[in-house]
């Protein structure tokens, strides 16, 4: 394997004949030795890799060594669509065309269930569906059209409403499998045949986890996950599996929950369909049952309702005595649909193929039934916390509220469904070290610190020369009253002396807009462009930003990281605060109260480790080649007066550390 690696990594490998002015970079040749000899010892790495070690090529080759060699598979997860894009699209192409022919592979981008069209339940809608409906109907026609010369049967092969699309794409427990007369033609079952045929799978962390809690069931057989079985996996971006095993190992009930399970049951026991065969279309079992349906549906909306009229905040943390803070007006409803459903069942001569829908439906109602008791009567109140949330859906203001609960501690439940079942698994980010150690990740995530090996390579550029941390020695402590009007000042003087070229980073929306609106029409009348988050999507921002070297983007949470800008465009990142997660979300509350019962200081355990990983994300935007060269300024006098300042400090790369803020037009003009 270490040979292979030189011959393809190192100063004259296949790699440097391949691309212009190739970079030999020896701490990508260590990184990929250590992904390699935890592949093929059935162990775990531990790899923080700083910006420009190239992770991707250091992960990839061995992993493509191991899976052709062995005839395992391996998995690569991602957080970020742009990691995977870079992958799929860039790296992985790009050794497929210059590797050896016995190292000959395939790699596919595996989707969620719901990314594809389910045929059957196209041709249901499409027969019972409310015809009443014209747009509906247009929709229903248009997708049937489509899916004729459809390739994938993916979502982005077809222009179709969300509304619409939720009425036909393929779900787990809607899916009859092989007793479907769809199945030769399924889009999802011809993806897990490519799937199985590969050697290299990409997938993002969401269906990662939402395939671990599949697996997890007592009741799995082979195969049967969000994806193709597999050997190994490798985690990029791995800061984040924390968070992302939390939303997935949690409950999460809202009324569309209800709504599509009713749908669902409206689109089979209806006169139009297989039953109706059996009974005659005019048979009064089909309007009572869907007056009990409606009625089911009115119930569901008044439970959302007393819910919503319940809390007034964006979120509220639930105690013990708020246990049946609503009345269980829904559990009776979904008993008598299992019983109704049952008696269909039993009671009718029906298809293989009936039957299978019915029991999928009886399935999605015990879920639900469970969910909602476990939620209401909070079974697990020893290690989950519950809470109700006001979400941000603009369609229907009842889709907004939530029901949820999560573990509070995630350690337990991934050393046993990841690092004890699977053989091999490498995490890798650029931030992963606390003060050069990786327990405070490690622990959080259920990683024993003798089961795996660690490497922390650092980023392969000059940060003395090419970077400046402004810490100005005028900073007010960040809760003083004068705070935002410093704030609003100093970012002013900064971009004047930046020419804009500039990122400020926020930890709340309301900080954001109202130094943007301050100083936005100021900005424009110097000659440099403004943009917020909000006022465009995501990427179209980006892009702007990189077009016009003189503007300056406002930003929360999404561009602390993720964000690729390379060259001049971006010569400075202002960071208003040091990102501590907001201490009254509920999560947050519990695990820090988790942290105090095994006498731990959930401060320096918990709360501390998340703001420097993040800060340290918030800074890896700036230097991203070995010609960039900027200033990142920190505004929050914590990291300099504060006690634990010192932690984040060290954490982050070794660049000049200034008060004088005429250092940055020299570094900046030199």
């Amino acid at each position: 394997m270490d040979q292979y690696i030189k011959d393809i990594l190192g100063e004259n490998g296949l790699l440097a004949q391949t691309i212009p002015n190739y970079e030999h970079r020896e701490s990508q040749i260590a990184m990929a030795k250590l992904v390699g000899q935890s592949l093929c010892q059935d162990s775990h790495g531990v790899i923080e890799a700083g910006t420009g070690v190239g992770k991707s090529f250091a992960y990839l080759l061995p992993a493509i060594k191991f899976a052709v060699e062995n005839k395992k598979r391996v998995v690569v997860s991602t957080k970020t669509i742009n990691l995977q894009e870079q992958l799929m699209k860039k790296d992985i192409p790009l050794l497929q065309s210059i590797l050896p022919d016995d190292l000959s592979f395939s790699a596919v981008l595996a989707k969620g269930r719901g990314n594809y069209l389910c045929l059957r339940k196209l041709e249901q809608h499409s027969q019972v569906s409310l015809l009443d409906n014209p747009q509906l109907k247009e929709e229903l026609n248009y997708l049937h059209f489509q899916s004729i010369k459809a390739q994938e049967g993916d979502r982005e092969e077809f222009k179709s409403s969300r509304e619409t699309w939720e009425k036909v794409c393929s779900e787990a427990d809607s899916c009859l499998k092989k007793f479907c007369s769809h199945l030769e033609k399924c889009f999802f079952y011809q993806a897990r045949k490519r799937q199985e045929k590969a050697q290299i799978l990409v997938v993002n962390h969401a269906l990662f986890f939402a395939d671990l809690a599949i697996r997890r069931n007592k009741n799995y057989e082979s195969n049967s996950g969000a994806f193709a079985d597999y050997h190994s996996a490798i985690l990029d971006e791995a800061h984040h599996v924390e968070n992302i095993a939390t939303d997935f190992l949690g409950i999460q009930i809202n009324y569309l929950r209800f709504k599509y399970l009713l749908d669902a049951v409206s689109i089979q026991v209806n006169s139009r369909g297989p039953l109706g065969d059996i009974l005659g279309r005019n048979n009064r079992i089909f309007e009572k049952f869907h007056l009990f349906l409606k009625e089911f549906n009115d119930q569901a909306v008044a439970f959302f309702q007393k819910v919503a009229d319940y809390f007034q905040e964006d979120s509220k943390r639930l105690s013990p005595q708020d246990k049946c803070f609503v009345e269980d007006s829904l559990t009776p409803y979904l008993s008598t649909l299992a019983e109704e459903l049952e008696m269909i069942r039993d009671g009718y001569p029906l298809s293989e193929e009936y039957v299978i829908a019915l029991n999928n439906l009886l399935s999605r109602v015990d879920i639900l039934r469970h969910d909602l008791d476990f939620f209401l009567f909070q079974r697990g109140r020893e290690h989950y916390v519950y809470w109700l949330e006001n979400g941000k859906n603009r369609d229907n203001k009842l889709n907004k509220i939530l029901l949820a609960c999560a573990p509070i501690s995630v350690a337990e439940i991934m050393q046993e469904a990841i690092f004890e079942r699977i053989p091999s698994v490498i995490l890798t980010s650029a931030t992963l070290s606390i003060n050069n150690v990786f327990h405070y990740f490690t622990d959080r995530i259920g990683l024993e610190e003798n089961y795996y090996q660690g490497l922390q390579l650092s980023a392969p550029f000059a940060y003395q020369k090419q970077a400046l941390l402004y810490l100005p020695n005028d900073a007010p402590d960040p809760r003083h009253p004068k705070f935002e009007q410093y704030i609003t000042e100093k970012i002013l003087q900064i971009l004047l002396l930046s020419q804009g070229r500039a990122f400020i980073l926020f930890t709340s929306y309301r900080s954001m807009s109202q130094v943007y609106d301050t100083i936005g029409y100021q900005l424009e009348q110097l000659g440099y462009t403004p943009l917020i988050q909000g006022q465009k999507n995501r990427a179209q921002l980006l892009q702007d930003f990189k077009a016009d070297i003189n503007s300056v983007l406002f930003g929360t949470d999404s561009f602390w990281e993720g964000v690729d800008v390379q060259g001049e465009a971006l010569s400075c990142v202002i960071i208003v605060k040091l990102p501590f997660a907001v201490p009254d979300q509920p999560i947050t509350q519990a695990r820090c109260e988790y942290l105090e019962k095994l006498e731990k200081n959930p401060f320096l355990e918990y709360s501390l480790p998340q703001a420097v990983i993040k800060l340290k994300q918030g800074f890896g935007r700036l230097v991203r080649t070995k010609e960039d060269k900027g200033v990142v300024a920190i505004l929050d006098n914590r990291i300099a007066k504060a006690y634990y300042g010192k932690t984040f400090l060290k954490s982050l790369p070794p660049a000049k550390i200034t008060r004088n803020i005429n250092e940055i037009r020299n570094l900046l003009q030199d």
